[in-house]
């Protein structure tokens, strides 16, 4: 419900008009808040309604603007450089990093996996942590869950994975499709070949 709702906000915004980065955190502000409000109908029914998190991002030409709520991530794995880790997670191991604790230590905590925020029941909080990239190379964009990154948290570790998964020919064998899906704890993630076109992207379980 949550990625739909967002899916069709941005997706509408974009064959309006080109998206704008230097009002993407107003824009994705409003999305989150629609798709909070549609979680909740959901269960206007009387249905058990669960939070859950959230992320999305927007590939426009050569910038690549992400939006996340929770632990779902995104992750830019360009063909030849570095890879980076594009969103930042809102969760207990995150808040320890920040204070200064390893990640591996972090993320190994009996709490690490536990959210700061989210949408939802409860949620007090909607407002996304908003990361804007330039793309000066091709690459991969994926958006994934702890399903996947959980794996391999680093993003050296991360990209070594998705082009195990994608042999033979590695990332760079890729390139005749939109996107691959990636097995891993029979939760599927998704990587998006970035080509230049506008596109919304968004880990497609959420």
């Amino acid at each position: 419900t949550a990625a739909r709702t967002v899916s069709e906000l941005l997706a509408s915004r974009l064959l309006n008009s080109t998206f704008q980065h230097d009002q993407a955190q107003a824009t994705f502000a409003q999305a989150f808040e629609a798709a909070n409000r549609a979680v909740l109908a959901d269960g206007e029914d009387g249905s058990l309604v669960g939070s859950c998190t959230l992320i999305c991002a927007v590939v426009d030409l050569n910038q690549v603007a992400v939006a996340n709520i929770g632990d779902t991530r995104a992750y830019w794995l360009p063909d030849r450089g570095e890879p980076t880790q594009l969103s930042v997670d809102d969760s207990v191991a995150q808040a320890q990093m920040e204070l200064g604790m390893s990640r591996d230590e972090a993320e190994a905590g009996i709490h690490a996996h536990a959210i700061t925020k989210w949408l939802g029941p409860e949620a007090v909080d909607l407002t996304p942590r908003v990361t804007q990239w330039s793309i000066t190379e091709p690459g991969w964009l994926l958006v994934c869950s702890d399903g996947l990154w959980n794996y391999a948290s680093e993003p050296s570790a991360l990209a070594a994975q998705v082009a195990t998964a994608a042999e033979p020919g590695g990332i760079d064998g890729l390139d005749r499709g939109d996107g691959i899906a990636l097995d891993a704890g029979n939760l599927y993630q998704s990587a998006h070949r970035v080509t230049g076109q506008a596109q919304v992207v968004l880990d497609p379980h959420l």
